[in-house]
């Protein structure tokens, strides 16, 4: 998505056969650039069974058996 060249890109990895967001970035560090100031960084750990989701997209059984354990913030280098 873009807005007076603002963007941002959301990487997302497969758990436990299901995509859930790895890391979001944004503010590009310069016009057209493919690096970003900011990310975003997301991690899971094994969530418990009686917790975990379990529906059905378009006729297929889709569970999620990971849970978010933290969310990490970086500045470039830095830490926000």
């Amino acid at each position: 998505m873009a807005r007076a060249g603002n963007n941002y890109v959301i990487n997302y990895t497969k758990l436990s056969g299901t995509a859930v967001p790895a890391t979001i970035l944004w503010t590009p560090t310069s016009a057209g650039a493919s690096t970003y100031t900011y990310t975003m960084t997301f991690n899971y750990t094994s969530n418990v069974p009686q917790s975990s989701i379990n529906e059905y997209v378009g006729g297929t059984l889709v569970s999620n058996t990971d849970l978010l354990s933290s969310i990490g913030g970086h500045l470039n280098k830095g830490i926000f």
